[in-house]
């Protein structure tokens, strides 16, 4: 057998076995599928369903009345619903008749392999379809919009030369020059006007500069801190001698005046001087004191809800007034949060928190204290929509300036509320010392004008900065409080003397600790409705551990182990989300019985789609509500401060104890393989296949969490071949995604902080050629976060499976995804995406992008206002290669401008510079900047062989960000790609440096050919069928020499002798029996392999 012979019938014969395999694989599948279908063909139904719904929602009951791009509209979903139906047929008659049976599947596995060509088919003609659809929809809504703005602009354009005329006599007025056309009466009505004007345009600086200071959990400890019992406080004021009789239980009159006169006399037995003197003490302080007053107690004593009643108390204000006279009295409070976002927990979150109240308090001070941000925010058109980068030492310069300096607050004093100073967190520069030497200084420099009220633990470095003098310890003074709280939770029980028994009882035991009586009420409520008897009671308060921590092992203790193994899952799951700064929806944690017993519950085919109605759902809740306080035992409790309830930890001190090494080592015994992070996934992708399709987004807590639990599994290297987490996840979020209204394509996007949270918001375009217009979306998809958190093996994985089913799937989109995070593992996976993206999804270096997240925009005159200041214009087409490096530029400039840190993506950008030159990107440009007055850059490029030239400008936002963001902006003149290069510094500088070469010779040779005559293409041309006879004809050339071949007059021929004809039949019949030889060999050889895969299927089928 001649080699070529061999090689085909090896090819034929790998072949076979694929197909055999492919075959087999699919029918193992549909046997083993509930639905009795193959997984592409799931993937595929789910797909035409989802269409043909859509396209039935897109025709009306009647198309007579439409116009003619309307009725348009409507054919194309006519036909896309007769696609989608075509294909769920083709899918139906694919299926077994008997799904139990293994004959049947066999077959099924060999019609879906028979008929795979015709499925493809019509999923190409629904996608092409679909494309059509978006593309008609996205034209209809532009082009009304387009002659609205039409309308607009002919509208402006008359009014403009009256609108300059006016302005002219404006600015006159402005000056005080007379104005001999308007009357002296009408020139005093407009320089009031003018008055009125400029006070807007303060007032929308002032806005926009204390929108900029707010960051979103500034008062979120504030809320969650738990309001006073409203019988408890009440001391601090002198509130407590009367009972609140609007609060008190309808008993009977009788029953009234014997509950207030037990209570009076319990008041009265356990009073005592100490909380006579802290009220004084506290009070005059608030009226008339000075300095810094430090509230200190034990931990779980109440401080934080202390701190919050006086900050809501209205009589904590008309003191202060007192203490103000005639100046004006700001107020503001900042609440620490240990386990909450960095700014809850730092020097940055309190100074910026007070900062935004005090101004917004005063904003006539904001021009005085922040000048500089007040002239780059009055330099900026009032309908540019920004907030600017305030950096953290600008603000705590802005603090500082605000404190010392006298006249800015000569009408004003400040008093400052600030609760939980030991749970500051501090940096390697900065300790609690710094905190309190802060706090110090500020009531140094206006000892009259500025004073605090602090609360914390009793740590030394805090006992010792406040003076004793004007402090009050809290745990010696809620006796009352405590006793008041118990009285009413108890006040269901019969006697009146078992009520007073049990609530001595519980508030001797407490040794002033709030929290530890809360707990202990919980517990001994559920023994009374469980009928235990009043003695048993004693004895179990009696034998509580007096010390919090001790009493938190004392109540897990006292589970049975089912109930113990479901408490410390809860505390896994809890504390997991906590560490991430959320927390787990109610209605997840209801799956949590479904998890134990199959942990791939929610990914069953036999699940998915199972939508709870209204009445099961609130079943499902109420449940979970009893389990939680069955294993709980008040450990953790349900929030619902967002009106989206989700389970937390109840106090600071619970995380601290279930994090402690002995809590760990205990959850992990008893929890053995519990995974929380794969628990929580699970039980989130549950409520999400539970939920009806849409209503994901109006869940905040589900929301997120359905968004980031892909990048907490990437980190925790969870997800693994065949990524069946993912694929669930992936079909979950397109049967929600399928009901929003983003059918639109495009090509950019950012990385957005959203609710504390990174995830990509993709900056959708309208078709082209018509003028864009920006959706914001947030890309939900797995393979887009997956990217983002440098999952590359999963993008890869998707990427070859299906990606057409994820919706308004962009290839561009996901190249961006992996730049923001880049790190040096990413550089093998980044360099495969690309490689995919560029052999399956047609992604070259000319490919359309724009200038979008490149701060720059088309120097034109329509170009004065920018939408998005610093992202840069996405209406101007760029190609991907010119895009990705001013990409580079924007990087580099970013690299030097603190806080940021950019040089990871820098890396990661030479790697796909790198690998866009191999693909053939022309490197011929070149680049120029100027930095003056304004930054304006001029590029000279090529594109598809024609020289171009492109002027483009910063935005103002940008450049006027700070005096860093202006040193960075370098100026050049002409700077080649070459230069570019070795100013970036690459890590892979030299493989580019020699792409750039070898790219550059290419393209000089395609000019010279170019510009020469058509013979040179016809030698090429020539050349390339040598080159194919040289393969084709191989066995007969000797020494790698072709054979002499036709073209042209002048070829000499090769004459034929007698003699060469017997050589020909020697050969001939040589050939002849190698050729039967092999052939033979050929037949043996393939009943082989035929009988390896017939007694593969017989084993299957009979096993």
């Amino acid at each position: 057998m001649d080699p070529i012979t061999a090689i085909g019938f090896a090819a034929n014969i790998l072949s076979f076995i694929d197909y055999s395999a492919k075959v087999i694989s699919a029918s193992v599948d549909i046997y083993g599928s509930a639905s009795g279908d193959s997984q592409d063909s799931r993937n595929s139904d789910v797909i035409a369903r989802e269409m043909s719904r859509f396209a039935a929602k897109l025709q009306p009951p009647s198309n007579a009345q439409l116009a003619g791009e309307e009725k348009a509209l409507c054919n194309l979903a006519m036909e896309c619903e007769a696609l989608a139906k075509r294909i769920l047929d083709l899918l139906d008659k694919l299926k077994p008749k008997n799904r139990k049976s293994k004959s049947s599947s066999l077959v099924a596995g060999i019609k879906t392999k028979f008929y795979e060509g015709e499925r493809r088919k019509l999923e190409e003609q629904l996608s092409n379809c679909r494309d059509q659809l978006d593309l008609q929809l996205n034209h209809l809504t532009s082009s009304k919009t387009q002659d609205r703005l039409n309308a607009l602009i002919t509208s402006a354009k008359d009014d403009s030369a009256r609108i300059q005329h006016l302005q002219g006599q404006i600015e006159q007025l402005d000056q005080g020059v007379a104005i001999e056309s308007l009357t002296p009466h009408a020139q005093t009505q407009l320089r009031l006007l003018l008055g009125v004007s400029e006070r807007a345009c303060d007032v929308i600086t002032q806005h926009r500069i204390l929108e900029s200071l707010a960051f979103e959990e500034m008062h979120g400890r504030y809320e969650d801190v738990d309001e006073a019992h409203f019988e408890t406080l009440r001391w601090i004021f002198g509130d407590d001698i009367s009972y609140n009789e609007e609060d008190e239980d309808s008993a009977g009159d009788d029953a009234d005046d014997e509950n207030e006169g037990d209570e009076h006399e319990a008041e009265d037995e356990h009073g005592d001087e100490a909380k006579t003197l802290a009220r004084k003490l506290l009070l005059d302080w608030i009226s008339s004191g000075a300095g810094t007053f430090h509230i200190s107690g034990k931990l779980g004593s109440g401080k934080s809800t202390l701190m919050k009643y006086l900050c809501d108390h209205k009589r904590t204000g008309e003191l202060l007034r007192q203490w103000a006279g005639e100046r004006q009295l700001v107020f503001a409070s900042f609440f620490f949060w240990k386990p909450g976002s960095k700014k809850q927990k730092s020097l940055v979150g309190l100074t910026r928190s007070l900062l935004h109240d005090v101004l917004q308090a005063c904003p006539d001070m904001i021009q005085k204290v922040l000048p500089n941000y007040w002239d780059q925010v009055k330099a900026t058109p009032w309908q540019a929509q920004f907030k600017l980068p305030l950096s953290d030492k600008d603000i705590r310069r802005a603090f500082s300036r605000l404190i010392s300096d006298p006249k800015l607050y000569t009408n004003h004093c400040f008093c400052f509320f600030i609760d939980g100073l030991d749970e500051y967190e501090g940096t390697h520069q900065e300790d609690p010392k710094t905190l309190v030497d802060l706090l110090g200084s500020w009531t140094n420099f206006a000892p009259t004008t500025v004073k605090i009220c602090v609360s914390s633990r009793e740590y030394n470095v805090f006992m010792n900065a406040f003076s004793k003098e004007q402090r009050i310890r809290l745990q010696d003074l809620t006796r009352s409080d405590m006793m008041r709280y118990v009285f009413d939770k108890f006040r269901h029980m019969d006697r009146k003397e078992d009520q007073m028994d049990l609530a001595e009882a519980i508030v001797k035991n407490a040794q002033g600790i709030f929290l530890w009586v809360t707990l202990v009420v919980k517990r001994i409520r559920e023994q009374i409705e469980n009928g235990v008897n009043l003695g048993s009671l004693h004895n179990e308060i009696d034998s509580l551990p007096k010390e919090l921590n001790d009493l938190f092992e004392h109540m897990l203790d006292s589970l049975v182990n089912s109930d113990l193994k479901a408490a410390y899952q809860t505390f896994s799951m809890v504390l997991e989300l906590n560490w991430h700064n959320r927390s787990l929806p109610i209605l997840s944690y209801s799956f949590l019985n479904e998890y134990t017993q199959d942990p791939m519950f929610a990914q069953r085919e036999d699940y998915q789609g199972q939508f709870l109605t209204r009445e099961a759902r609130a079943l499902r809740i109420e449940s979970a509500r009893k389990q939680l306080n069955a294993c709980g035992k008040g450990l953790v409790e349900l929030t619902d401060a967002t009106g989206d309830t989700g389970v937390i930890i109840s106090h600071r001190s619970i995380s601290e104890f279930l994090s402690s090494r002995a809590q760990k080592g205990k959850m992990e015994r008893h929890l053995n393989d519990f995974n929380a992070l794969d628990a929580i996934s699970q039980l989130i992708l549950a409520e999400m296949q539970s939920t009806d399709a849409g209503d994901i987004i109006k869940s905040s807590k589900l929301y997120y969490v359905a968004i980031e639990v892909v990048r907490w599994r990437s980190t925790a290297k969870l997800d693994n071949p065949p990524y069946s987490f993912l694929v669930a996840l992936t079909l979950a979020w397109q049967r929600h995604e399928n009901q929003r209204d983003y059918h639109q394509d495009g090509d950019e996007l950012t990385v957005a902080n959203t609710d504390g949270s990174f995830c990509i918001i993709d900056m959708l375009q309208s078709n082209p050629g018509i003028k864009r217009q920006r959706v914001n979306q947030v890309l939900r998809q797995p393979i887009y976060t997956a990217a983002l958190a440098g999952n590359l093996d999963f993008v890869q994985w998707e990427l070859k499976r299906n990606p057409t089913s994820i919706p308004s799937f962009n290839p561009v989109r996901l190249l961006q995804c992996m730049l923001p995070n880049y790190r040096d593992e990413m550089k093998r996976g980044l360099c495969d995406v690309i490689d995919i993206l560029h052999s399956d999804h047609n992604v070259h270096p000319e490919t359309a992008s724009s200038l979008f997240l490149t701060c720059l925009y088309s120097e034109t005159p329509d170009k004065r206002n920018y939408s998005r200041p610093g992202l840069g214009d996405e209406n101007t087409g760029v190609t991907l290669w010119h895009h990705f490096l001013l990409r580079c530029y924007d990087a580099d400039v970013e690299l030097f401008t603190p806080p940021h840190n950019l040089s990871y993506e820098l890396r990661g950008l030479g790697y796909v510079v790198e690998k866009l030159l191999e693909y053939g990107a022309d490197p011929y440009f070149y680049m120029s900047v100027t930095n003056s007055p304004h930054l304006r850059m001029r590029l000279e490029l090529r594109v598809g062989g024609v020289a171009q030239r492109i002027q483009l400008v910063c935005s103002p936002y940008q450049q006027e960000e700070n005096e860093f963001m202006r040193k960075a902006l370098y100026e050049c003149e002409n700077m080649s790609l070459v230069d570019l290069v070795e100013r970036w510094g690459f890590e892979n500088k030299t493989r580019v440096l020699e792409l750039i070469n070898k790219n550059m010779l290419m393209f000089e040779d395609a000019n010279d050919q170019t510009e020469g005559n058509i013979l040179p293409e016809k030698e090429e041309i020539q050349e390339n069928t040598i080159a194919i006879l040289n393969v084709d004809d191989s066995a007969t050339l000797e020494d790698g020499k072709a054979p002499p071949t036709k073209s042209g007059s002048d070829e000499t021929e090769i004459p034929i002798t007698s003699s060469s004809r017997g050589d020909d039949l020697a050969e001939a019949s040589r050939s002849g029996c190698q050729k039967l030889f092999g052939l033979s060999a050929s037949i043996s050889i393939g009943i082989l392999v035929l009988s390896i895969v017939v007694a593969l299927l017989i084993q299957w089928y009979f096993g």
